[in-house]
């Protein structure tokens, strides 16, 4: 799946890159158009997660939405994995399309509003990453996180770290808290490497590290 991420991240970055520098931008972001065609399974989940990314995407991840931008929805079907974000792309008239893909292991589960929110907040700074690395230099920073451990590592705790500053700290625990049940224990050991813990987040909130 990393290598995929990757493949596909500089097939469409470079393109996303040349349209960005001859499409024209607008200069008052609005709400993305969110396309869930694709999640007519999940039932009322699909309500609740259109719901949670437009409270998102007018809020503290407006930078997203601009003019025509569209966030298009998938269902994973590696069970392994609960959401991915992927690169967006740029078409030539300047509208952006971000993907979100979400596993139906939260349709079983009964994933809390609030956990949504949390990690709907966390791949959405993906997806900002995404959108803001369409240079040269950019595309490159992208390729080494993806190719080295440690690097993606750090990576991905710098995100959730940025979604804890962004105030959804609580959300971003009841996900975790939500989510490790459901993980194998080699898994499980892996998430609490890869990403911050409950604990980390409960030391952000009681100050008693330097975040």
């Amino acid at each position: 799946m990393k290598k995929l991420v990757l493949t596909l991240f500089i097939i469409i970055g470079i393109s996303g890159y040349y349209f960005s520098k001859v499409a024209p931008s607008s200069a008052n972001p609005k709400q993305c158009l969110i396309d869930a065609s694709n999640l007519d399974a999940f039932g009322p989940y699909q309500d609740l997660i259109v719901s949670t990314l437009q409270e998102l995407t007018i809020s503290t991840h407006k930078l997203l939405c601009d003019e025509g931008s569209e966030i298009v929805l998938f269902e994973i079907q590696n069970p392994d994995y609960f959401f991915i974000s992927l690169p967006s792309t740029t078409t030539i008239l300047g509208s952006n399309i971000y993907r979100i893909g979400i596993g139906s292991q939260i349709i079983k589960n009964k994933i809390p509003a609030n956990a949504l929110k949390g990690i709907l907040a966390h791949e959405l700074n993906h997806t900002l990453d995404y959108h803001e690395s369409y240079t040269i230099p950019g595309i490159l920073r992208i390729w080494i996180r993806t190719l080295f451990n440690d690097s993606n590592i750090q990576y991905e705790r710098q995100t959730d770290l940025k979604t804890l500053k962004q105030g959804y700290a609580e959300d971003l625990k009841a996900y975790k808290n939500w989510q490790y049940p459901l993980l194998s224990q080699k898994a499980l050991e892996i998430k609490r490497i890869e990403y911050l813990t409950p604990e980390d987040i409960n030391d952000f909130l009681n100050e008693k590290v330097g975040f």
